[in-house]
């Protein structure tokens, strides 16, 4: 049977997870506990609707625009405590710094989530 999942307070002694998701449309977010390497038990759970402005973004700074926006918005449970995983954040790192001429929004980003 199916259920709904149950928030938890947060507990500094099992690492974070980040996972993100962005269409065209909204920014999904999900921010939980590792309990082992494949179940985490959730901690909070976000959207973002996207602006016109952030909807012409393109494919890939779509995706990127996740980070810092979770990082913006979980800050006070993660700062100075180490993220275990942030889903894809590994790819897309390589993205920002493949960058010859990174726009001033990817610079910013850059600067923000420090990579």
């Amino acid at each position: 049977m199916i259920q709904a999942p149950t928030l938890v307070p947060p507990n500094a002694a099992r690492p974070f997870v980040i996972e993100t998701d962005a269409s065209d449309l909204v920014l999904a977010l999900f921010f939980c506990k590792e309990v082992t390497m494949v179940n985490c038990t959730p901690l909070a759970f976000e959207s973002k609707k996207l602006s016109s402005a952030e909807r012409n973004y393109p494919a890939q700074e779509r995706e990127l625009l996740e980070y810092p926006h979770a990082l913006r918005s979980w800050r006070c449970f993660i700062e100075g405590v180490a993220l275990t995983r942030c889903i894809r954040i590994i790819i897309h790192s390589k993205y920002f710094r493949s960058q010859r001429k990174p726009t001033p929004r990817l610079t910013r980003w850059i600067a923000e989530m420090g990579i």
